[in-house]
């Protein structure tokens, strides 16, 4: 049993003998035995079939598994052909190769099987009939991933500010001092009297005034989970949601200095109110007024780099508050910078936040600071009128489509860039945005998205707000920085795509309108993503008949009872 009779080769007993041996464990002969046993009882592995002689043996040399492995990822499903004659390396017919994509148009390739296609509806035209639908399918409202990242963890950053103070008009019954005091007076139980105490309140109400200027319609989903988010935190005794209109006007925003009111403006700061002029002026004096009497933060939700393109710039350094709670316009702050630009004597000082836990958590710092803390922030100074733009806006309508890349690739983060890459192979609308973004990255944050929409490559286009789609020339240019392999797997994309909306299909709520293709007159590339069918049923799409889909889920029970009741007999 030394070795197999007539290979020279050790037997397989004698292997796991050597095996266990170079291990460190010698095995008794019973153990041996026991594996012997049980190896012979077990199902052998699949063998592959025999090679033809002149066929190339899978067990060949490091080439060959090479040649294979080349050959497999050159196309999917592709086999490496049988040659007769002499062994050497397989090398796949040219018949079998997938063509390189063009760099200017990704692959066209058919929906996966099983998948739907889903597609953006065209803009209604003024003589729209609601029962003719506009692409020749079945209408959805499909979800859209979540614009706000982690909100458990800005709950959690917001917990310096959960405390309890003694409420103004609430109060409770003390137990305790209640039967002290009918024990230490003796009074007949006519006359017990209860010792009241103010009942225990959360400390601050919150404001949350959104801005509703024209570039604001993009960030309604991040103003309704962030109001979402503060709201289910538990720290609060309200959260007030208050709009900013253009004009400068903010009607029913409470103003209390009673150090139990906070105010969060949640603004892109680009509307008309930031700019001079009469609603910009109202604005400012309304901002000034909530600076001096409470605290007061912008929540940007721009990337921090684009804060100085803004009506309201920011500068990062310490910022430090003489008492809990206290009006923003007393705060100090410390630039990192040695030589600042010089702020006018009456700007008055504003902390300027991302939506993000550690923005919101030194923010929460500083309010809860009893005073002489030193908490890392960005400021803005709120003079009492805006300022004039410092340059005029570059004219990108007179750009090239090469310029508008080459600009937005110098100064976007580089998960921008990756985003707005594959963009090109879909349909750059925000909620379409979303679902990409979502698919790429494991943790997408909405100032990358940012990013994309103020790159100068994208116009407005009839349709709901954030509806976008490429300048000429760019979104050629944008497939070209997509690696091939990325280019060539348009299908694999939308299916990665379509399956955030399949995970979130009769969970959550539908947040945007498209339709299924009608399979007749699309043009290539309008699909945004591919569905499963169950997908489009649980939608409100086209599916199964009724009868076949309840019937296939439920089973009737009780059908004696009803048909005695119908017959009238018990």
């Amino acid at each position: 049993m030394a070795s197999d009779p007539g290979t020279g080769r050790p037997s397989p007993v004698a292997r796991l003998a050597a095996a266990l041996a170079a291990a460190g464990a010698s095995p008794t002969p019973r153990e041996l035995a026991e594996l012997l046993w049980m190896a012979a009882r077990l199902a052998p592995p699949d063998r592959p079939e025999e090679t033809p002689s002149g066929a190339v043996a899978s067990g060949g040399p490091a080439g060959e598994g090479a040649a294979g492995g080349e050959g497999a990822a050159a196309g999917e499903g592709a086999s490496v052909p049988e040659e007769n004659g002499a062994a050497g390396p397989a090398q796949p017919e040219p018949s079998h190769r997938t063509p390189d994509p063009s760099p200017e148009a990704p692959e066209a390739t058919g929906p996966t099987p099983g998948r739907v296609p889903l597609s953006l509806p065209a803009p209604r035209s003024p003589h729209h009939r609601p029962d003719h639908p506009g692409g020749g399918g079945s209408p959805l409202l499909a979800p859209a991933p979540p614009m706000l990242p982690h909100p458990l963890a800005l709950q959690r950053a917001l917990r310096p500010l959960k405390r309890e103070v003694p409420s103004a008009h609430g109060r409770v019954l003390d137990e305790r001092a209640t039967a002290d005091r009918i024990a230490r007076l003796g009074a007949h139980p006519d006359v017990w009297f209860p010792v009241l105490r103010p009942a225990p309140d959360r400390w601050l109400r919150l404001n949350l005034v959104h801005d509703t200027g024209p570039t604001m319609p993009v960030w309604r989903p991040l103003v309704a989970e962030l109001h979402a988010a503060l709201a289910q935190s538990g720290i609060f005794r309200t959260v007030g949601l208050h709009p900013a209109t253009p004009d400068g006007r903010a009607r029913q925003v409470p103003v209390l200095d009673d150090g139990r009111t906070v105010t969060l403006v949640l603004s892109d700061c680009m509307g008309p109110q930031w700019r001079p002029g009469e609603a910009g002026d109202r604005w400012y004096r309304t901002l000034r007024h909530w600076a001096r009497h409470m605290p007061l933060a912008v929540v940007q939700p721009l990337p921090e780099h684009l804060w100085p393109t803004t009506a309201l710039p920011a500068e990062p350094g310490l910022l430090t508050a003489p008492s809990t709670a206290a009006p923003s316009a007393t705060l100090a702050f410390t630039p990192y910078d040695p030589a600042p630009a010089p702020a006018s004597e009456q700007a008055l000082p504003v902390p300027v936040l991302e939506p993000g836990a550690p923005w919101l958590a030194h923010w929460a710092a500083l309010v809860a600071d009893p005073g002489g803390a030193r908490t890392p922030g960005a400021v803005a100074w709120l003079p009492p009128a805006p300022a004039p733009p410092a340059e005029p806006a570059p004219d990108l309508a007179s750009s090239s489509p090469e310029d508008l890349v080459l600009r937005f690739r110098a100064t976007a983060s580089p998960e921008a860039f990756r985003l707005a890459g594959h963009l090109a192979l879909a349909v750059p609308s925000v909620p379409v945005m979303r679902l990409v973004q979502r698919a790429l990255d494991r943790d997408p944050r909405p100032q990358h998205l940012a990013e994309v929409i103020l790159s100068g490559m994208l116009i407005s286009v009839p349709g709901p707000p954030g509806s976008y789609a490429f300048r000429p020339g760019v979104r050629e240019l944008l497939l070209r920085s997509l690696p091939r392999t990325a280019r060539g797997r348009t299908r694999e994309f939308l299916a990665r795509v379509g399956g955030l909306i399949d995970e979130r299909a009769g969970l959550a709520a539908g947040e945007f309108r498209a339709e299924t293709s009608g399979g007749q007159g699309d043009a290539p590339g309008t699909a945004f993503a591919t569905v499963s069918e169950e997908t489009v049923r649980r939608l409100g799409g086209e599916g199964a008949p009724p009868e076949r889909l309840i019937g296939g889920r439920y089973r009737p029970t009780g059908l004696r009872g009803i048909r005695h009741a119908a017959c009238g007999r018990p």
